[in-house]
């Protein structure tokens, strides 16, 4: 993606930017759906930072799909224990799912030619995931602060 104008560079940067923005306040939301799954810390931050570094670190947005789907496999096989946790990993993936439709829209803002190239839709999602898992972890861990201090309940 290293082949863009500079106009498309910062259109680019701009767009990314306001979702964030914008989706800060569904990470809260997605946060506080999870709040008994906080509050009884099965959801470790090791967990989202894995999550982050996958997202990260992918060539291929399949591999993000599957990462999820594995996460909430793993937490069915656990059992009722893990409800909690397997629901969370499907709300995530759902989340996701909308992120990517977002990128491919965003790509299309940019410029029109790059609807045609997924490799950029792709890059543009990992951006846009990235932000909003780290909103996600950034909420956790204010969420948590509030737990221990006693004022969420």
């Amino acid at each position: 993606m290293t082949d863009i104008s500079l106009e498309q560079a910062q259109k680019l940067r701009e767009r990314i930017a306001n979702w964030s923005d914008k989706n800060l306040h569904d990470a809260r939301a997605f946060v506080e759906s999870q709040k008994e799954l906080i509050f009884s810390r099965d959801l470790s931050n090791a967990q989202l930072h894995g999550f982050l570094n996958v997202v990260r670190n992918v060539t291929d947005a399949g591999d993000i799909k599957k990462f999820i789907q594995n996460q909430a496999i793993k937490a069915e096989r656990a059992g009722k224990f893990k409800e909690k946790m397997y629901e969370f990993w499907k709300a995530l993936q759902d989340r996701s799912e909308i992120i990517r439709a977002e990128a491919a829209a965003i790509a299309r803002e940019v410029d029109h030619r790059w609807a045609n190239q997924p490799e950029r839709e792709t890059r543009i999602y990992q951006q846009l995931l990235q932000k909003y898992t780290q909103h996600v972890i950034a909420e956790k861990l204010l969420s948590e602060k509030q737990i221990i201090r006693g004022e969420l309940t």
